[in-house]
């Protein structure tokens, strides 16, 4: 379970704003997405993927980064060969609401990975977009999935 960031959201909520996306930690940003605003400042590939809340549907964009250490010694598969082989995956998803009520279950739930929506690689010290592994990813939009209040 992420951290709920209770303070950005009341900040945001007296200025009438809501999150665009959020970061790898779950912190909600109200910035127009890019690389460079990533959590990790070493990161060499960053991922915007459309995630969605198993508990109430709501779906939600966040950004997942890998930098040389993940590649080189902790992480075997880069951002990329994950999201080609479609094992990619974001895990709880970020504190929210249901468009109603705070959303207690599903933040405490794995989320499902539907969509890469931006994929960055950083080459030097600019940023390129790769169009290529901005795809939609395998069982996304599964139509065995119990939708809430229901039974499986």
């Amino acid at each position: 379970m992420l951290n709920a960031y209770e303070d950005i959201f009341a900040l945001a909520e007296r200025l009438g704003e809501k999150p665009r996306w959020f970061d790898e930690n779950g912190v909600p940003r109200y910035c127009e997405h890019h690389p460079s605003s990533s959590a990790d400042i070493y990161a060499v590939e960053v991922a915007l993927v459309l995630i969605s809340c198993q508990q109430c549907g709501v779906e939600m964009p966040v950004q997942m980064s890998h930098d040389l250490g993940d590649l080189l010694d902790r992480v075997p598969v880069s951002l990329a060969e994950a999201a080609r082989e479609g094992t990619l995956h974001y895990g709880d998803p970020p504190a929210h609401d249901d468009g109603a009520d705070y959303c207690h279950a599903g933040c405490t739930m794995n989320c499902w990975d539907l969509r890469v929506l931006e994929f960055w690689r950083r080459t030097g010290f600019e940023w390129e977009r790769v169009a290529a592994l901005e795809i939609e990813l395998p069982g996304a939009r599964d139509s065995d999935r119990v939708p809430r209040g229901e039974a499986p």
